[in-house]
């Protein structure tokens, strides 16, 4: 089973969305979504179920190197990329076997803490979404809130969508301010100016597969 086939990432207002199209991660549905064109008014759907600062982690590498990969998930290329790479990417881990999968750089802030989060984990009771992005070396994300839907549509068959909600806020670590840091952009960031981070959420068991995954900062 396919992972997504196609990302996009759209500007509305001041909000960087990440959107994964057409199909499912992990568990794919069948059917593509070719409906959806990038608008800066595009307007933001509703989502009926919500958690605030629901349970996760995150791991930080401050050279810019993505902090966790999969051997049992496939990169895919999106708007802020030439080719696929793991720098932008959205996943799941919904078994024992995606978890074995993971491999979290031991050069990163908070690794030994995902490593135990991971493993704290009861997979039969949460699936854990994997969001890996870059920010700019003095800033972090915080996750606020977990929203999703599960009346989307993947074709002629309902799916899910999800969305992360974070705070944009200041890195507590040594950093140096780049140029950057002073602008109201989004990636991608120079090279040497920004950091990887990868958040990591429990999300509910029932949500195996997703059709959209987006997030606002």
């Amino acid at each position: 089973m396919s992972p997504p086939t196609r990302r996009r990432f759209l500007r509305a207002g001041g909000l960087a969305l990440g959107v994964g199209l057409a199909g499912c991660a992990t568990r794919a549905l069948d059917g593509d979504r070719d409906d959806a064109t990038p608008s800066p008014t595009a307007s933001e759907p509703t989502y009926a179920r919500r958690v605030d600062a629901p349970e996760s982690t995150t791991v930080r590498n401050h050279d810019g190197e993505p902090v966790v990969r999969s051997s049992a998930h496939t990169p895919e290329a999106n708007l802020f990329e030439e080719s696929a790479s793991w720098a932008y990417e959205a996943w799941l881990v919904a078994d024992q076997r995606d978890r074995e999968a993971l491999d979290v750089s031991r050069a990163t802030a908070g690794a030994d803490a995902a490593r135990q989060f991971l493993a704290d984990t009861d997979l039969s009771t949460a699936t854990v979404l994997v969001h890996q992005y870059t920010v700019p070396e003095c800033e972090t994300h915080r996750l606020d809130r977990l929203e999703w839907r599960t009346d989307a549509q993947c074709g002629d068959r309902a799916c899910v969508d999800i969305q992360l909600r974070y705070e944009d806020t200041t890195w507590d670590g040594d950093c140096q301010a780049s140029e950057t840091d002073e602008l109201d952009g989004g990636p991608p960031y120079p090279e040497g100016t920004y950091a990887s981070e990868a958040t990591l959420v429990r999300i509910p068991s029932e949500i195996q597969s997703y059709g959209s995954f987006g997030y606002q900062v």
